[in-house]
């Protein structure tokens, strides 16, 4: 319950953040669901690389990002659009 706790809230950049103990569960949390979205980053990679091996990525690259974005869990437009910058080079 002490760990829950706040003695404070503020927004930054549109996100609420509470000043307290219970920032250091918020912070483990964001942390480890990012280190879940990335194990299974790395699962999704390597059967995409092996269902695709056979496929020309010219003909298939923009239904790929399409889906590589859709099957993300980014949390912001800005995260978004830099993945769909790094993907058109």
């Amino acid at each position: 319950m002490i760990l829950r706790s706040k003695f404070l809230k503020i927004n930054i950049n549109g996100r609420e953040a509470a000043i307290g103990p219970e920032i250091i569960i918020n912070i483990f949390l964001e942390t480890l669901e990012k280190q879940i979205d990335r194990s299974r980053a790395v699962i999704r990679k390597k059967l995409v690389e092996d269902i695709m091996s056979d496929i020309d990525f010219s003909k298939a690259h923009n239904y790929a990002v399409t889906t590589m974005i859709a099957s993300s869990q980014l949390d912001s437009p800005e995260a978004v659009k830099t993945l769909m910058e790094e993907a058109e080079k």
